[in-house]
């Protein structure tokens, strides 16, 4: 198990009991499968120290927000760097977004029919009985427009220029996360419900969802190193290649950037992407292991748990 670099870990439920999984996340090799009664850190633990024993020593570990795998990834791994599944939060936001999307909707269907109803009670004189209303059905409108409209552009700053591989330095990062987080708890003053448990799990993951980036920092100043260059500039780099080659800042950044390393600029340039490349930030492939698993386990629901021991 030496060669397994970068470690996806993950759960699953067979007859109300848990299976922890690991592969690795290259090769999709199967380092663990086990079926237990708990899935608590020590649990964990017992069985990452197995695989320890073997030889599992990986550079990164990557899960999702299950505090048992990360209680269990310090005791057996603790000089490993263990990062949060960045996936599982983006879906939260997804589904968040997509929360007051319909939310926004149901509010205008409900301003449409009251504005016709408004408008035929004017023609009759009577349209005084239905201001209050009117007034009501308006401001809730307003509301959803409105944290619609910011939580769009709060959840494209975190997706893209927060998680996102190609972007900015640790810390312009950091600080962009933290004030993702303070608009996120602004809003959430006007509509707890959803904005409240989103605000809190940002809160409580941001080192493990951004620990990718101190990974790509230390690939980045062994660049700066080898060619002489700030570090800066290294993620320079890294940041404009998410912009195509035809993008008006791409076009006028990497002109400054190319006449610092004139021929040598696509050698680092494909250095970076190389480094970018062997850091996932994403467990997902686990996931779809696991899916692919709980198909298997269903079909065999009736032999129960001796189907596993076979």
């Amino acid at each position: 198990l030496a060669n397994i670099k970068i470690a996806l870990v993950d759960e699953l439920f067979h007859h109300n009991k848990p299976v922890l999984t690991g592969i690795d996340n290259y090769s999709l090799y199967c380092f663990l499968l086990e079926c237990e009664d708990k899935r608590d850190g020590d649990t964990w633990g017992i069985n990452l120290l197995e695989a320890v024993e073997t030889g599992f020593n990986p550079d990164q570990g990557i899960a999702d927000n299950a505090k048992g795998i990360e209680a269990g990834a310090k005791i057996a791994c603790p000089n490993v760097l263990y990062s949060k599944d960045n996936f599982h939060i983006v879906k939260d936001l997804q589904d968040m977004k997509r929360f007051f999307a319909n939310k926004l909707k149901s509010a205008e269907s409900k301003f449409l029919e009251l504005q016709t109803k408004m408008d035929k009670a004017k023609l009759k004189g009577t349209g005084n009985k239905l201001s209050s209303k009117y007034n009501s059905v308006l401001k809730q409108l307003n509301l959803y427009e409105y944290l619609y409209k910011n939580i769009s552009i709060l959840v494209s700053w975190f997706r893209f220029d927060v998680i996102y591989k190609a972007g900015s330095d640790p810390k312009i990062r950091e600080e962009l996360y933290d004030f993702v987080v303070e608009e996120f708890e602004k809003l959430s003053k006007l509509h707890p419900h959803r904005l409240k448990e989103i605000c809190a799990s940002l809160r409580n993951q941001k080192e493990a969802l951004l620990a990718f980036t101190k990974r790509m920092e230390v690939g980045f100043a062994e660049l700066a190193a080898k060619y002489k260059c700030s570090l800066s500039t290294v993620w320079k780099i890294c940041e404009l290649s998410k912009y195509n080659y035809d993008n008006q800042k791409y076009q006028s950044e990497i002109k400054q950037i190319y006449s610092i390393f004139k021929g040598r600029f696509y050698d680092i340039q494909s250095n970076v992407k190389e480094i970018m490349n062997s850091i996932s930030s994403s467990s997902s492939l686990v996931e779809n292991f696991n899916s692919r698993l709980s198909g298997r386990f269903f079909i065999h629901r009736y032999i129960g748990n001796g189907y596993l021991d076979l």
